[in-house]
């Protein structure tokens, strides 16, 4: 049951990253507007955590989102964006919550 709910909350925390990005999803976020969006939606972030220690779950995130197809990392200039499923991943959640399925 523990394993459930922590794939539950890390599933959480990619879908608020995602939608962090879905900001501005007509091109890349640099990494310090991912986090300002992120936490100004996130009630995931840890208050009690270090600053270095949430950046280092973000980049975590968004490691495991390019290795998903659902972003892409750009490591020269430190921004990221989605690409054309992981839009569709934003939408469909979007939906989903709209509709009270989640």
């Amino acid at each position: 049951m523990e394993n459930w709910m922590m794939d539950k909350a890390r599933s959480a925390f990619l879908d608020q990253v995602l939608i962090a990005l879905s900001s501005n999803y007509f091109g890349s976020v640099p990494f310090e507007e991912i986090m300002e969006v992120f936490y100004s939606i996130s009630s995931t972030a840890v208050s009690s955590s270090s600053a270095i220690e949430n950046e280092a779950k973000i980049l975590d995130a968004l490691l495991e989102l390019e290795i998903l197809g659902l972003v892409v990392v750009n490591y020269d200039t430190d921004e990221s964006s989605l690409t054309d499923l992981g839009l569709e991943w934003v939408r469909g959640k979007i939906l989903l919550e709209r509709l009270g399925i989640f």
